[in-house]
């Protein structure tokens, strides 16, 4: 029996029937042996005190909701019950009053009716609540007057015996009513006065129960007296809370407030379209949603009502039958037509092996968090989707958003499972400290016998209110509801195999991707058949479609399931600003109080979100290598980072927000208006001819007639691409418009806040990244204007001096000399402060954009404009408190490693790891090679007859490259080579640079007013010709570094030969391994259709390609990440501010030579050591089976060099 129950029996032993949610109660006569339900006496009783007598059932009712079933300890629950339903009802003394089991059948009847009276109730709707009640009631004893009623309000408590839990609950309510009667709400419904009674009892052991209401976690309602008696860092660490673990909480309670509102017409009209519209779905989608739930529980009575109605449909039909004679025949056939139709409606679900493995996963979850879950982030993921992710006519592919809301639904439970846990021992410790606080206090004892709870002031100081709680999911009434007695043979299998399926949902760490697969298709099924849109004719439309599309390749033609939007949601959520529909649904934000320190590799970064050190690509491989190494230094170094606290910059931030309300686009705020879009093209008609054999054919009309038609349809060929281009500007438009509005959104969340922090983890290379995924520092322009240090320190005698060189640096004067770049700065200094005091130009009657938004980072710009005005205003700028982190960036930062690898002379000097007056600038030095190359082959006249059939592939190859050359020659620029430099050290292929010089030579060709779709194949070609010489002019430049990458591409292709993963170990001693696997994919059948699910487990075979040109990028990758993270260390060390995107070191503007110096002796540091021939050798010891290449030769570069380069990051 559990402990610390003995108190509680007050009086008379009750028994009663633990599965039921709501049990009937009844009287076991002495007279008879009869059992006869309860006489004048009790129900006299009640009419006296009609409301605790129901408050009394419904706290019995949620008493056995609660309790999981065990059939080990069935005696001693039903005992703890009993006593504690005692405590809150005293009984008669001598009366022996039994709850005893009535009909299965009427008790499951009974549990769905109050099941929807309870939905009815947390809407606002108390009517059939009350009204179930006094059915309860009534049943109990037929003789009793009919119009006897019981009100009752669920959360109105009355009198209960002095000393009880339930009175110091009661008196706790009563308190906080008179305190603030309008915003008043219940501390603890009955269920969780229950749970913490339980918890209690569970927790003491053999000592005296307490129970503190303000100590425990009631329903999620926030309340200014409950956080009056905290200190701020309570308050903050609260909040954190409420930020990470209640955000689809948050939206389920507004929903709720809006039906409310809907049925009420109050305030109605102040929401937007796009909140009335997903109002509008939300009801629907959590009933169905319910319905769904609640089939899977009671499936055995919903199959008995589906046979009643298939026997009253035969019925109906046999009758139909008899009345038509004369159709008999043709009747019988449809009728069994129609009768196999209905057989299959009443019965379509999925198999039951499926039904069994998404059933449970399903009701872990509330249907109204499942609701909010279900459209927010599908909304997210259909609407908010990038260039690349998107294809023509929008949309997603059904297993890939299936697959993200599986990954929702688990991510909630995880979240509840991990909230529950964490409370749960931060109660025990409480109480711990509590009970050693108290152990020699006498006033404190005095108080515990007599009120059950600690003197007030004890427990203000030392009582945190907890304004969450861990809600217990549907599935524990599907659980009870497969108790032994509920079973039979045939289906006591399946109701095992669930019953473990059950458990493990609630437990497991992860679910697989099949089971995320077909949670999602269910909820997607459901979205599909009840969200509609109602368009300005009138007509209701489904505001999302699955679409069935066909890709033609090479090997096979494929089909895919897409699930689009309407195009009427998508104006709808770009006009009522979508931010605010998918901030709800993200988790991930930045905190209001430092993170978790990183402990080990699952222990760190949020207070209570699960987060990962490394972000895995289901690499169990990496995980176990992980949790055998020493990550001492890898730790050290993230937390320096994830510490610092950081501040909105208020001022940029109304810039930007008056940039996007006025239309303005700059930087990462695009236009808001579309662009126009031609009429939709149609397919000219094909005229049919006659066929050859008739003697009226006409063979040169017949060939006219198709040469023509061959126009046309070229025609519209091209019309139909400039139609399809435009359309996916116009979503590229959209995608960024959600992208700014995100990040503006939890920018204004979060602006009112002394400091905010950013958790960071790692991918597998080691590189670091902030968790937040739409706001942090490593974001865009927009993000890291918006962003300064919360510390702000005097500029000091160089602090200024950095300021201008940091804005000549933000605008694209970073090939200067650091005293040139400043001279720049000051030179603009009128410009500066117009930019300060006039920013968007109101006041300008030239109609000139401001300077600012010339800058290559304007929102970046703005904000150091404004402390090198405030700075020199002030009369003093040594003086001056600045937090604007100033930037040092890496000079191609690849290249630089790849040179000090191999000591290359030549490649060293062209990225700055020598010391010269002026910095060198790699980029220039290609640029001037491609664009001498390009001028000799333009000038070249081609002697071949283009028009020739009979011309070789090579001599077409030559043309082809001469009309390119002619095309692009004096198009060149340093802007054009610079991304396909910078990525070269990095593995970027053929067409990657393609791509990347396809979009600066079509800029180009606008600036000129050349129409891109007249020219648009030969842009094409001119780009695959110009990434070609490009490339061959690095590998010429670059040879060094070549080679070096040369000798990374043949061991892991040794490796990957053998069926090695590659792996190595960082200097810092992070383990990393390749997860780049051949792709399995298994069918999955789902709710809406047949899906095709990618597995890259470790027990596949090796992806060869991919894992032998990833490793040089990725070894380069995760030394960059380890000298960033030695520097972390070193600035912490010596007490400076530190931030870092990969590459580019930031701290503050006085700090800015004590950094350079820092990062320059950690740079000769980490390479004074042998890194590739300790690689070299980690390879031959793991895999002596192998004979690995000899190492390049290293040249002749000086490493302590780096030390006096003024330009080795600038």
């Amino acid at each position: 029996m559990h402990k610390s129950v003995s108190q509680f029996h007050l009086l008379s032993r009750r028994q009663w029937a633990r599965r039921s949610r709501n049990p009937v109660i009844w009287r076991h006569s002495r007279r008879h042996s009869s059992v006869v339900p309860w006489k004048t006496s009790r129900l006299e009783h009640h009419r006296q005190f009609p409301q605790y007598y129901q408050y009394h059932r419904a706290l019995l009712s949620t008493a056995v909701a609660s309790q999981p079933p065990d059939d080990d300890e069935d005696d001693e629950l039903d005992e703890e019950i009993e006593a504690l339903a005692a405590s809150c009802f005293p009984l008669d003394d001598g009366e022996d009053d039994y709850l005893m089991k009535d009909d299965i059948r009427h008790l499951r009847e009974q549990r769905r009716r109050m099941d929807h009276a309870s939905l009815d109730l947390e809407l606002g709707d108390t009517s059939s609540w009350e009204q179930q009640q006094q059915d309860v009631i009534l049943e109990s004893d037929d003789e009793e007057d009919d119009n006897h009623e019981f009100g009752m309000d669920p959360f109105d408590f009355p009198s209960f015996p002095e000393g009880s839990p339930a009175a110091e609950l009661d008196r706790q309510n009563r308190q906080l009513q008179s305190e603030s009667p309008q915003r008043y709400q219940p501390v603890l419904s009955p269920l969780d006065m229950l749970e913490r009674i339980i918890d209690n009892n569970n927790s003491n052991n053999n000592e005296e129960t307490t129970f503190d209401p303000l100590s425990y976690s009631g329903p999620p309602q926030h309340h200014a007296h409950q956080h009056a008696h905290l200190t701020k860092e309570q308050r903050l660490r609260q909040l954190q809370l409420q930020l990470e673990c209640e955000a689809q909480q948050e939206a389920v309670q507004k929903y709720q407030k809006m039906t409310q509102l809907t049925r009420s017409r109050k305030d109605y009209a102040s929401l937007n379209s796009l909140q009335k519209l997903i109002l509008h779905w939300y009801q629907p989608i959590r009933d169905e949603i319910q319905a769904t739930q609640l089939g899977y529980i009671f499936r055995g009575d919903i199959q008995q009502q589906q046979q009643q109605q298939q026997q009253q449909q035969s019925v109906q039909n046999s009758n139909k039958q008899k009345q038509t004679q004369t159709q008999e025949t043709i009747n019988d056939d449809d009728d069994d037509e129609n009768d196999d139709d209905n057989d299959n409606n009443n019965n379509i679900r999925p198999n039951r092996t499926a039904i069994h493995r998404y059933g449970p996963l399903l009701n872990t979850v509330e249907p109204e968090k499942l609701a909010v879950i279900l459209t927010h982030e599908t909304l997210t993921q259909i609407i908010a989707k990038t260039q690349e992710q998107m294809n023509y006519g929008g949309g997603i592919s059904l297993v890939d958003l299936a697959m993200k809301l599986g990954r929702s639904v688990e991510q909630e439970v995880l979240l509840q499972r991990i909230l529950k846990q964490k409370m749960q021992e931060e109660r025990q410790k409480q109480e711990e400290e509590q009970q050693n606080k108290n152990k020699n206090d006498a006033v404190a004892a005095f108080a515990k016998e007599t009120l059950g709870r600690t003197s007030s002031k004890d427990s203000t100081t030392t009582k945190t209110a907890q304004p969450f709680s861990y809600t217990e999911s549907r599935l524990l009434s599907y659980l009870r509801e497969l108790a032994p007695d509920d079973q039979n043979a045939k289906n006591a299998r399946m109701v095992a195999y669930a019953v473990r399926r059950a458990r493990r949902a609630l437990n497991a760490d992860e679910w697989s991707m099949r089971d995320r697969a077909q949670v999602g298709t269910i909820l997607l099924k459901i979205l599909l058949d009840h969200a509609t849109i109602r368009l300005p004719d009138g007509s209701v439309q489904p505001a999302f479609r699955m679409e069935r599309r066909w890709n033609h390749s090479a090997k096979r033609i494929k089909s895919t399931n897409y699930i689009l939007v309407h195009d009427a949601l998508w104006k709808l959520a770009v006009a009522d600003e979508f931010e605010s529909i998918a901030a709800q649904t993200t988790r991930h934000k930045p905190m209001v109080i430092p993170p978790e320190p990183w402990t080990s590799p699952q222990q760190g970064g949020y207070a209570w979100l699960k987060t990962d050190l490394v972000r895995f690509h289901g690499s169990k491989l990496q995980r176990e290598a992980l949790d055998e190494a020493d990550l001492t230094p890898v730790l050290d170094g993230l937390n320096a980072l994830s510490r610092e606290p950081w501040v909105i910059n208020k001022t940029v931030l109304n810039v930007a927000q008056q940039c996007w309300d006025r239309n303005v686009p700059l930087g990462d705020i695009p236009s808001r208006t579309d662009l126009v879009v031609p009429p939709e093209p149609t397919p000219p008609e094909r005229t049919k001819f006659k066929s050859s054999d008739d003697p009226d054919f006409d063979e040169a009309y017949v060939e006219q007639k198709k040469k023509e038609w061959a126009k046309e349809f070229n025609s519209f060929k091209e019309a139909r691409n400039r139609y399809r281009r435009v359309q996916q500007k116009n979503r590229d438009l959209f995608s960024l418009r959600c992208s700014a509005m995100l990040k503006l959104g939890q920018a204004k969340q979060f602006q009112d806040y002394d400091s905010i922090y950013f958790p960071y983890n790692l991918d597998f290379r080691g590189r670091a990244y902030p968790i937040p995924p739409h706001f942090s520092n490593v974001g865009s322009d927009l993000c890291r204007g918006v962003l300064k240090f919360a510390k702000a320190k005097p500029l000091g005698k160089r602090g200024l001096f950095w300021l201008h060189v940091h804005v000549a640096n933000l605008a694209g004067k970073d090939k200067m000399t650091f005293d040139d770049r400043a001279q720049y700065s000051m030179d603009n200094l009128e410009n500066i402060r117009k930019s300060v005091q006039d920013p968007l130009g109101e006041n300008d009657e030239s109609g000139e954009r401001p300077w600012w938004m010339s800058l290559d980072d304007p929102f970046q710009g703005l904000a150091t404009c404004h402390e090198i005005v405030n700075a020199i205003d002030s009369g003093n700028p040594e003086t001056y408190m600045c937090s604007l982190p100033v930037h040092m960036d890496g000079s191609c930062n690849g290249l630089q490693h790849y040179a000090a690898l191999g000591r290359d002379i030549v490649g060293g000097t062209a990225v700055n790891l020598c010391n010269y007056d002026e910095p060198q600038d790699v980029y220039i030095g290609v640029m001037e090679e491609v664009i001498r190359r390009v001028a000799e082959e333009a000038e070249r006249e081609i002697e071949y007859d283009v028009d020739n059939p009979e011309l070789s592939k090579k001599e077409r190859k030559e043309i082809l490259h001469n009309k390119s050359a002619k095309l692009v020659n004096g198009l060149i620029d340093r802007g054009v080579v610079k991304r396909t430099v910078m990525t070269s050290v990095y593995g970027v292929t053929y067409i990657g640079a393609r791509q990347q010089i396809q979009e600066k030579i079509e800029e180009k060709l606008e600036e000129l007013g050349r129409d891109l779709d007249e020219v648009n194949y030969e842009v094409f070609a001119a780009s695959g010709y110009l990434a070609q010489v490009t490339m061959e002019v690095i590998g010429d430049l670059f040879t060094g570094a070549k080679l070096t990458m040369n000798w990374l591409t043949k061991c892991a292709r040794l490796l990957s030969a053998k069926g090695y993963p590659v792996a190595w170990m960082t200097p810092l001693g992070l383990p990393c391994i390749q997860p780049y696997r051949q792709k399995r994919t298994s069918k999955v059948v789902t709710a809406l259709a047949s899906v095709l699910i990618a597995d890259f487990s470790d027990d596949l075979p090796i992806h060869k390609s991919r894992s032998v040109s990833a490793f040089p990028p990725n070894y380069i990758h995760s030394l960059d990440s380890t000298h960033m993270l030695m520097t972390a260390m070193e600035m912490d060390r010596r007490g400076l501010s530190f931030s870092a995107v990969h590459d580019s070191f930031w701290t503050h503007p006085c700090d800015v030579d004590e950094m350079n110096e820092a990062l320059r002796d950690q740079f000769v540091e980490l390479y004074s050591h042998p890194l590739l021939e300790e690689l070299k050798t980690s390879f031959e010891i793991r895999y002596p089976d192998i004979s690995f290449p000899d190492l390049p030769d290293k040249g002749s570069l000086d490493l302590e060099e780096v030390k006096e380069s003024l330009f080795f990051f600038q």
